[in-house]
């Protein structure tokens, strides 16, 4: 635990002399997983310990910083100008103040590595393009509701992701969804369709 710790502490005071600073969590798991690929299995495990060394990290000054990272891994520091990160891509027609992303994960249970990678994404757009970033809950089909899985997402999703703006729950609107069904029902354009599921399936690839 005592390696994966520095491992933690190196890549969070680089990339909080990349920042003036401020290093960002997300930026410091992604060095971690690319350097320790082993450790996407334990994301859980280590979150807390990534989360309280970065707040150290950012508590001190940039000298400290500096200081800490020429004792810990000087060689950081040599390729701070060549190895500079990537930058996103620009969002074709994107607008400051403009840009609205969700992350629609189902209650199935915690998040998983995939979730934490789509979510960060979607939070680095955000916050380039100064946006919001809705944590939607699909949550409409009750057999696969795992309801500790509610409060699971939300923990994890605020502790990767520190500008969601909003958090909703697919069936808050299943009533609003029932009335459009009925109304497109009444028009004959669409149906319900109650043949099984090989039936289904010869239709669909007719």
């Amino acid at each position: 635990m005592k390696q994966i710790r520095e491992l933690i502490l190196k890549y969070a005071l680089q990339n909080a002399i990349l920042h003036e600073g401020k290093a960002h969590l997300g930026a410091v798991i992604g060095k971690l997983i690319a350097e320790d690929p082993s450790l996407k299995s334990k994301l859980t495990e280590i979150k807390f310990d990534v989360d309280a060394i970065v707040k150290e990290v950012n508590s001190i000054s940039m000298e400290k910083q500096l200081s800490q990272l020429r004792e810990l891994a000087p060689e950081l520091l040599e390729k701070k100008k060549k190895d500079e990160e990537p930058k996103l891509a620009e969002l074709p027609h994107a607008k400051k103040e403009k840009v609205i992303m969700r992350f629609e994960p189902s209650p199935t249970g915690a998040l998983h590595i995939g979730h934490a990678l789509v979510l960060l994404l979607n939070s680095e757009y955000c916050k380039k393009y100064a946006g919001k970033l809705i944590l939607r809950i699909a949550d409409t089909n009750p057999v696969d509701v795992y309801k500790p899985a509610y409060k699971l997402i939300e923990e994890d999703a605020r502790w990767l992701a520190s500008n969601i703006s909003k958090v909703l729950y697919q069936s808050d609107n299943i009533e609003d969804y029932y009335k459009v069904a009925l109304e497109l029902l009444k028009t004959g354009k669409v149906y319900v369709c109650t043949c099984n599921s090989q039936k289904f399936k010869e239709l669909v690839e007719r």
